[in-house]
């Protein structure tokens, strides 16, 4: 291919300077057909490969000869030491006697031999086999129905090559047919039948069946029973000691429950304990280690998350999970064994366990009861759909696209590349690194819609290997397949800069993104992401550790004290890079026809950037251009789709399906307004003390959460990746949007009163240059008022000399919700520390502290506040728990962690309600009692108020505990280390 001619090459050079300073944001212009040279191949890549350290183990494929159909289970029968393989559409192999021609005999061909069979999830071998011939099977009907999915018991025929023999069947169990069905069936130590059910729900939303805290049925469970006896007309008997044989309306099969989708469960051969994988839904995937009458919180929980806390809860305290791997860690897990071979003597005694997603698998070790590690052994590309336990304990694994059978083998030597660029200099994508001058071949992108970032400013590059193409395809469905094809070690880098005063720009990272090229989940290959920090010269880059950075850049700032501001900047680990450039988005974000359809002035030619790139061989024909993400400030295009393009780009990654946002909004821009679940929606994650809060109250962005959430700092706010600063401008453009929309008339008289004496308010906060105090405390008195308040003064409609005392008096504001709105008033050193960034528990563990002055500090209630809502010894509130005898009953680390995420765990007893009131108040606390005429609360001030149920039109739990998360900001370390070493002292005797 010819090279580029010296103008062009000068042009492709300087396209940064024209991206920034020429390009013209819109829809797509007439796609003009220019004759242009091509570019030239870019040759000088070093990026391939991978910076990590070689994982100590990979896979070997065993069965080389045979591929199966979506294979999803294998079983060993121990007495005849045969292994069986399922595959989904029912037909079930002997994989361990194959006829001459290598083919694997058909033990069952489900669909031929069962009517109504569409997919096989489970077998199990009766202990006994070897006498009666008989096994268990799940299978499914079709998705939907109430009965659709069954546990049936077969014989077996004798012979060389036994087969299942269908007329033998005896259905013991069914159960809601649905997009979680569970399956797994497995015979404990104790002679049981042991079944994992799911929660019969589709993916999204969740638990729709409400199943997850009911025991009155069988879903999202587990189930023992009885086969070797028959009670009451049915096949199998209930064991005498499950848990709930005889609580009234509950069903006695029910073993352990609030399951959403356990994916494989296992019993360790040597300690008889029952582990399973739990597969979560937007943010956390768990691994329990099951007990008797055992609640693992779906769906009131997703791990640690709160996600229905309105729900009933079932008959048992909710169970913590052992193990709760974020999103950016797994996304779909598959239980697996705890290994107790010999070929891989390093690995005895962990939970070997898996990821379908993300091709990880775990060695998890658990001892006294917590636990104490858990190894990332390898990082594949397979779809791990199970695990397989041979009658030795040697275990083996699944891949359920590619069909292949895998087994673990230490790691001798890495394929990753030793040589991977350290630096920006070092990576082939620069002539000159100072300057940001491309190298050959490598071409600047320009994107419609930027994310926020504090300000800062992107620019953006693309490099493809050689001559090739990208082929960029729209995505259909949810969850689509196909992303595009993207040649291997294709390159999208992103500079990001700060302003430094003058105009001048400080480069802070450039952000890599590689497609690596594995295949995966049939994608042309999966991404990742690198960051490089610029150095103070300014002309390089290092890579940034794995974990990731957080950095204070000195910038210079007029207004700042000494002229110099300190900005805070987060160079987020490489996990969490998988947090935005996920699968279900996509993984290249601004990669995407919607950002790269506009204008762009090239050398005089005003063009369509597709076309260009078209043109210039980056990308191939045929791509569909008729849709344009619109500049959110660009005041000449509609407003819907300005406010729609900036909640794409900042907010979809995470809220749309499989992405991770726990609320079931959906904030692509694709999505119709009645399928985001936006407007009218009650939000499910918190009011914030909004009265007829809803996610978007049409017409009143001062009820909708949404809005708050972006106007805020602090725990909660949007979008919560990527910045630490409120986007003034994009908060007032969402104002609009919500203010355009059909009024929402949920809100009651009382708030119209209300809204009289705030709009009096505004008039005197704008129209005088010396307001009082009593104007502003009215509208600091309610979370609404105050973001009305706050919008005013983002649109300048206060008096300028009115502002420092309405930061004033709303930092010290009493409600934490008015305080985080007006925090960014205060300078940086003034804000409040978040525990939740700031506190290093290991440090504060290891400090040593004083008893008596924790003891004085516990009394000293205008500092702790402790006293006001616990008790010890007899004194003290009644709000929260009793914590005379908290170092009994709990270990240091959860002592802290109450502390410090005093949310993140809840006792049930104290779990936050809200009421609202028909006449638009609300009242917050935990609840005393609750009949037919009242409900009664005790408020964090501990008094008690009852509110008849004629006058409550909203009660709901919340997920925020009744205690502050910022309670302890002001304490010093010390001060902390001492109010542990008294709450560790406190043993249920008097001190």
């Amino acid at each position: 291919m010819k090279a580029l001619s010296q103008p062009s090459l000068v042009m492709i050079r300087g396209l940064v300077f024209l991206a920034a300073l020429q390009c013209l944001n819109g829809a797509s212009a007439q796609q003009i057909k220019v004759q242009l040279e091509p570019r030239s191949p870019w040759t000088t890549g070093k990026i391939t490969g991978s910076p990590e350290s070689p994982p100590p183990y990979r896979l070997e494929r065993i069965y080389p000869d045979l591929t199966f159909k979506q294979p999803i289970a294998m079983i060993a029968e121990p007495k005849t030491k045969q292994t069986f393989l399922i595959e989904r559409e029912g037909r079930i192999l002997q994989i361990s006697k194959l006829d001459p021609f290598g083919i694997a005999p058909i033990f069952l061909d489900g669909r031929a031999q069962i009517d109504g069979l569409t997919a096989v999830y489970g077998l199990a071998f009766h202990p006994g086999f070897e006498k009666n011939r008989t096994c268990f099977l799940c299978y499914i009907l079709k998705q939907g129905l109430e009965n659709g999915t069954r546990v049936s018991r077969f014989r077996v025929t004798d012979g060389e090559t036994p087969r299942i023999d269908a007329d033998s069947e005896e259905i013991l169990l069914s159960w809601r047919s649905g997009g979680h069905n569970g399956g797994c069936l497995m015979f404990g130590p104790d002679g049981y039948l042991y079944i994992s059910t799911g929660d019969g729900s589709p993916p999204s939303p969740p638990d729709v069946h409400d199943s997850g805290q009911d025991v009155s049925d069988l879903l999202g469970s587990i189930l023992r029973i009885d086969v070797n006896s028959k009670s009451d007309g049915k096949g199998y008997s209930i064991p005498h000691d499950n848990p709930f044989k005889t609580l009234k309306g509950a069903r006695g099969e029910v073993w352990a429950y609030g399951l959403r989708n356990p994916w494989r469960m296992s019993f360790d051969r040597k300690t008889g304990e029952l582990w399973l994988g739990d597969v979560g839904w937007q943010l956390w995937e768990m691994v329990h280690l099951v007990k008797r009458g055992g609640n693992y919180g779906w769906s009131v929980m997703e791990g640690p998350q709160s996600v229905r806390p309105e729900v009933v809860r079932g008959p048992t305290e909710i169970t913590p999970a052992t193990l709760a791997l974020p999103r950016a860690e797994a996304a779909s897990v598959t239980g697996g064994y705890v290994y107790r071979g010999k070929r891989l003597p390093k690995l005895t005694g962990s939970y070997v366990y898996g990821d379908y997603v993300t091709g990880k698998i775990w060695a998890l070790k658990y001892a006294d009861g917590k636990v104490v590690s858990n190894q990332e052994l390898l990082d594949s590309t397979v779809a791990i759909i199970a695990f397989h336990e041979d009658i030795d304990g040697e275990l083996s694994l699944m891949d359920y696209n590619g069909g292949g059978v895998y087994r673990l083998q230490p790691n001798q030597a890495g394929a990753e590349n030793r040589d991977f660029p350290t630096r920006l200099s070092q990576t082939g994508l620069f002539d000159s690194v100072k300057d940001e001058s491309p190298a050959p071949g490598v071409l600047p992108f320009a994107v419609n819609v930027e994310q926020w970032q504090d300000g800062a400013i992107a620019q953006r590059w693309v490099a493809v290997p050689g001559d090739k193409k990208i082929k960029l395809t729209k995505p259909e469905g949810r969850v689509p397949l196909d992303w595009g094809e993207f040649p291997d070690d294709t390159v999208l880098v992103k500079t990001i800069s700060l302003e430094n005063g003058n105009g001048k720009l400080r480069k802070v990272e450039t952000q890599i993104l590689h497609m690596r090229g594995d295949k995966w989940r049939g994608n042309s290959g999966e991404w990742f992401g690198y960051s490089y920090i610029w150095n103070e010269e300014q002309n390089d880059a290092v890579l940034a550790p794995k974990e990731g950075i957080l950095l204070t850049i000195e910038l210079s700032d007029r207004s700042a004290p000494g002229g110099i501001r300190h900005h805070r900047w987060e160079v987020s680990s490489r996990t969490k890079c998988y947090a935005c450039h996920n699968p279900w988005a996509g993984y290249r974000l601004a990669f995407t026809p919607e950002q790269l359809n506009r204008k762009t002035n090239f050398q005089g030619l005003l063009n369509n950037q597709i076309s260009t790139l078209q043109n210039f061989g980056v990308l191939e024909e045929g791509i569909e251009t008729k849709v344009a993400y619109a500049n959110p400030f660009d005041e000449l295009k509609p407003l819907a789709a300005r406010a729609r393009s900036y909640l794409h780009v900042n907010c979809s990654h995470c809220h749309r399906f499989g992405g991770g946002g726990t609320a079931t909004i959906d904030l692509r821009y694709e999505a119709s307004l009645a399928d985001m679940k936006l407007v009218g929606q009650r939000p499910t994650q918190g009011h914030f003390g909004i009265a007829s809060a809803k996610l978007v109250a049409g017409g009143d962005p001062y009820r909708s959460v949404l809005f708050y959430r972006m106007s805020k700092l602090g725990p909660g706010r949007m979008p919560h990746i990527g910045s630490q600063q409120v986007d003034q401008r994009a908060t007032q453009l969402i104002a609009d949007w919500i203010r355009s929309m059909p009024y929402d008339r949920t809100r009651s008289r009382i708030h119209n009163r209300q809204h009289i004496d705030e709009a009096t308010a505004l008039i005197a906060l704008r129209n005088s240059k010396v307001a009082t105090e009593k104007p502003i405390e009215t509208l600091l008195a309610s979370t609404s008022a105050a973001l009305k308040l706050l919008n005013h003064i983002d649109r300048q409609r206060i008096h300028k000399s009115n502002i420092p005392m309405i930061a004033e008096l709303a930092t010290r504001h009493d409600s934490v919700a008015v305080r985080d709105l007006f925090e960014r008033f205060l300078s940086p050193d003034k804000r409040a520390k978040r525990l939740g960034s700031v506190i290093d528990s290991d440090k504060i563990l290891a400090m040593s502290g004083d008893v008596a002055r924790g003891n004085r500090l516990i009394q000293q209630t205008e500092t702790t506040k402790c006293l006001a809502c616990h008790q010890i010894n007899g004194k003290g509130g009644e709000v929260g728990p009793d914590l005379s005898a908290t170092g009994k009953q709990r270990q240091p680390r959860e002592i802290l962690e109450s502390i410090v995420e005093p949310s993140k765990r809840i006792d049930p007893k104290f779990i936050t309600y809200l009421i609202e009131t028909s006449e638009g108040k609300l009242v917050t606390g935990v609840l005393v009692e609750k009949t037919v005429e009242a409900v009664t609360l005790r408020t964090v001030q501990n008094k008690t108020v009852k509110v008849p149920m004629s006058r409550v039109e909203l009660f709901v739990p919340q997920k925020k505990s009744i205690m502050p998360d910022l309670l302890f900001r002001d304490m010093t370390p010390q001060q902390l280390a001492d109010l542990m070493a008294y709450l560790v002292s406190l043993k249920g005797t008097d001190q």
